[in-house]
This record gives C-alpha cells, sequence and structure tokens, in this order.
C-alpha cells in the first residue's frame, strides 16, 4: 500500500511535468522531453529516471489507487 505522501509526491511531480511541457512559445513547446525530466528531477531530489518512471506511470502505485486516497 503506497503512503499518502508518496502519492502526493507522484501527483506534484506529474503536475509540474505538466505545467512545464504546456509552456510554448511561438506556437511549439518551448522544453524537449529530457530537459524536463532532467529540471523536475532537480526540483524534487530524484534521478531523471526516476521521474520518467513516475510521469509514465510505471511505478506500481496505480492511478485508480491514488484517485481513491486523494478523493476520499
Amino acid at each position: 500500500m503506497a503512503r499518502p505522501q508518496t502519492i502526493r509526491l507522484h501527483s506534484d511531480i506529474r503536475r509540474e511535468f505538466d505545467r512545464m511541457n504546456s509552456i510554448k512559445e511561438h506556437g511549439v513547446t518551448k522544453y524537449s522531453t529530457a530537459y524536463i525530466l532532467n529540471a523536475v528531477a532537480v526540483k524534487f531530489y530524484k534521478s531523471p529516471k526516476t521521474i520518467e518512471n513516475i510521469v509514465f506511470n510505471r511505478t506500481n502505485i496505480s492511478d485508480n489507487f491514488q484517485a481513491s486516497l486523494i478523493f476520499a
């Protein structure tokens, strides 16, 4: 069972990734995926590979489980 802190951390990481990914300049995405993964990794004191696994749902915490805990 995932701890609430872990669920919140993963949610915050995904939110930050989505925020940076939505930044556009001259109609195109300003930052590459690799840059965003590295920037988020630095911000959250994790490795870029860990951030990649969290963002692309390669962790053992399912979204349904997360949602049930967050909105319970």
